[in-house]
């Protein structure tokens, strides 16, 4: 591993700092001075752990020649024994850090500027290469012999989940994360690929069960009453006199049947959302149209500047977030809606004077299914964050400081690895 490039200057020259500092103004015209200049000079222009070392090595203290008058002997000897220390000491870490990054589940690469992997891990050979070094290759050229979706994957500048098919027909699934770092000034790339096959599998048995479970309450909660009902309505139509009543039982059968295709609608929508087509959308338009499903007030100004995403998606999304709001059981006039836009995208905020979340619940509250309503799906949120994470987005839930909830949809307008803009004026 090519592990100089990554520690820089910072680590080394302390070290040497330590012994230049104390030795220079006492070098002159001492042998050892050119010794001190060169380390300096080699931590300074190339901060790699291996030329300090090298450097290093013949200034122990039984090899560091100080002449028998040279002022300050004892000083300069005991300066040297502590760079050796010290330089042990970081020679020891790198190589820990060395062996505990080898050894992550997790497939580990880092590239420079260039493109060029200066470190990468057991894992990653693995993965990426049949078992082959990759330091010092060109990663681009590592996946262009990797398959095409995985190499597609890598590539995006977003989080990703992928599958890669085996001999066997199974496929393995992988979440990759390419965060930015600098060290030095310098920008590097790390590309992280966890496996996920078998913790998806659990969390795919686990939200099979839920939903059965969930299905099942609601087919019994319409069910059983039709049952009664239509025992009722048999009764009453052996009995002329009671005629009147079949027309309320007829009611609350019709009421029960669209409580049922209101739910299995809810699922339906939710698994077949289709991948957002963005374009223009005028604010002032888009607003006043929301407005027809639920009343709300604009804080703040709209953009000049019109939004860019699939308008039909992030106004479900909105709707979801409004009826929440209205619901939550604050003022309805307290519902509002703010818009901030700027040069990386757009934040939708829906704010409202509930009584709030509690921790536990706002956790989990975008999790599929999960609900604290007594007929509620668990969808609603779980499909704003769908069509967030579609537009390569993300969905926030925060307590107001003088009560109430904020839920930010951001959408970026740019590479996907902007970061969002803190909220403002939303106390």
């Amino acid at each position: 591993m090519l592990w100089g490039p990554l520690l820089g200057v910072s680590a080394a020259a302390g070290v040497a700092a330590a012994l230049g500092a104390l030795v220079a103004p006492w070098l002159a015209g001492v042998a050892a001075a050119a010794t001190a200049v060169a380390i300096l000079s080699l931590v300074s222009c190339r901060g790699h752990v291996g030329p300090v070392t090298q450097a290093l090595d013949g200034i122990g203290t039984d090899r560091f020649e100080v002449p028998p008058n040279a002022p300050f002997k004892p000083a300069l000897i005991s300066a040297a024994a502590r760079v050796a220390r010290t330089q042990a000491d970081l020679r020891a870490r790198v190589t820990l850090l060395d062996q505990v990054v080898d050894a992550a589940p997790q497939a580990i690469v880092v590239c420079d500027e260039g493109g060029t992997v200066v470190l990468s891990n057991r894992t990653a050979s693995d993965l990426f290469a049949r078992g082959q070094g990759l330091d010092g290759a060109l990663f681009s050229e590592v996946l262009a012999r990797c398959p095409p979706d995985m190499a597609a994957a890598v590539e995006s500048q977003a989080d990703h989940l992928f599958t890669v098919d085996q001999a066997d027909g199974e496929a393995e699934a992988y979440l990759v994360s390419r965060p930015f770092f600098e060290v030095n000034t310098r920008r590097f790339t790390l590309y992280m690929v966890k496996h996920l096959t078998r913790e998806l599998s659990r969390q795919e048995v686990a939200i099979w069960k839920k939903m059965i479970r969930v299905i099942s309450h609601e087919l019994n909660n319409s069910l059983a009453p039709a049952r009664s009902l239509l025992h009722s309505a048999r009764l009453i139509a052996g009995r002329p006199e009671q005629a009147e009543r079949l027309a309320r039982v007829f009611d609350t059968l019709q009421e029960r049947i669209e409580h049922l295709s209101t739910f299995i609608e809810g699922y339906a929508r939710f698994a077949r959302l289709a991948p957002p087509t963005p374009g223009p959308v005028d604010w002032a338009r888009f607003i006043e149209e929301t407005r027809a499903f639920y009343p709300f007030s604009v804080l703040g100004t709209l953009p000049e500047a019109p939004g860019r995403f699939d308008a039909g998606q992030v106004q479900q999304g909105l709707i979801n977030l409004l009826k929440n709001a209205a619901e939550a059981g604050g003022p309805p006039e307290a519902v509002q809606v703010q818009v901030q836009q700027d040069a990386r995208g757009v934040r939708l905020s829906v704010l409202d004077r509930g009584p709030g979340m509690p921790d536990r619940v706002r956790a989990q509250a975008m999790l599929p299914f999960y609900s604290t309503k007594k007929s509620g799906t668990g969808l609603g949120l779980a499909l704003v964050r769908e069509i967030a994470e579609a537009h390569e987005g993300s969905v926030r839930i925060e307590p107001r400081p003088e009560g109430g909830t904020a839920v930010h949809l951001w959408l970026p307008d740019g590479p996907p690895d902007s970061t969002p803009p803190a909220a403002e004026g939303l106390a």
